[in-house]
């Protein structure tokens, strides 16, 4: 037999002998967690990605805990300002940051983020995601073009990210900014890795509008202001339903990036910081991760994708980009985006 796999199954055989002891360890030190969270009172949650998964993961937390919440939501830019304000100036309000690996990845080159300890929902991680000790993967999500249905015919639907750049789309493009990070920022690095430089200034040619936040384009788009949105989270899909708007994926694949949670260092809530991020793995949040067309970190799996979305809440997967090339992603699109 395979030397490899008789020492995967040696592993998995330790694991399985110790589980008893390390669900038993993992009881109590749960317990004494949440005993200690509860002293504190509260959490303060600074959330980086979309509102709307967050804002049922802060609900979901209080209602199990009794801890109170106080989530402020912002664009990742936004997040990287307030955080780093804070650390410079000392004056400590945020204790847990949701955000994108990129954004994630700055903050800790920068000394932002704490170590988050031991926390018994690690383990429950599937690869490709892993805890660094510092920043915990909650899910993966991924991106499409969002078409309103009552200016484009369906023959029209762009069926490939190069179909963006035809001149018919002049005037016509409502683009998530990619020099504020986000999903702007995934889109231009991964189609700039995938398609090269030419694609986006062809499409910077045609002077899209930029936008800022991207629930408030969403709603732009279905109402007529324009007839694409681009790169549209697919998990705020759900919430568009009955508007006369479709989610394309294109047949390159969808670009996705990893979203992460971290205790922000010297958080005035550490523990509570702490019990959160460890419930950003339960299976309760995951499940509300899958259930919305995420990519569960815990390998939790959804049944409830209308089939024929299937392609869009499921989609295959391009490429993602690389956090530590992030300033040179971010100094390429300021100086094609302007």
């Amino acid at each position: 037999m395979n030397r490899i796999v008789m020492a995967g199954i040696s592993a998995l055989a330790a694991v399985v002998g110790a589980s008893s002891v390390a669900g038993a360890q993992g009881a109590a030190s749960l317990d004494a967690l949440v005993a200690a969270a509860k002293k504190e009172g509260k959490v303060v949650f600074y959330n980086g990605t979309t509102r709307v998964i967050p804002t049922k993961i802060a609900e979901a937390f209080e209602k199990r805990y009794g801890i109170q919440v106080d989530i402020l939501h912002g664009t990742s830019s936004q997040t990287r300002e307030r955080i780093s304000s804070e650390q410079a100036s000392g004056r400590r309000i945020g204790d847990v940051v949701l955000n994108g690996i990129p954004s994630m990845y700055q903050f800790k080159q920068q000394g932002f983020l704490a170590e988050h300890g031991a926390l018994p929902n690690a383990n429950k991680l599937v690869a490709p995601f892993q805890s660094d000790g510092v920043m915990l993967p909650g899910s993966a999500g991924s991106f499409a073009i969002l078409v309103n249905t009552d200016l484009v015919k369906p023959a029209d639907y762009p069926k490939s990210w190069k179909d963006v750049t035809d001149p018919k789309w002049q005037g016509k493009i409502l683009l998530q900014d990619p020099r504020s990070g986000g999903g702007g920022y995934v889109f231009f690095g991964v189609l700039n890795d995938v398609l090269g430089r030419g694609y986006h200034e062809a499409i910077a040619k045609m002077k899209p509008e930029l936008a800022s936040d991207s629930q408030v384009a969403q709603r732009r788009a279905a109402r007529g202001e324009f007839s694409l949105y681009l790169p549209m989270t697919i998990t705020d899909y759900p919430n568009l339903r009955g508007l006369p708007v479709k989610a394309i994926v294109p047949e390159e694949g969808a670009p996705y990036i990893t979203t992460a949670i971290a205790v922000i260092k010297d958080a005035p809530h550490p523990n509570a910081a702490r019990l959160f991020a460890n419930f950003l793995l339960d299976d309760e949040v995951q499940t509300i991760y899958a259930d919305a067309g995420a990519r569960s970190s815990t390998g939790v799996k959804s049944d409830k994708f209308p089939p024929e979305d299937a392609a869009v809440y499921a989609p295959k997967l391009l490429a993602t980009t690389r956090p530590e090339e992030f300033n040179d992603v971010m100094k390429l699109s300021s100086e094609i985006y302007k």
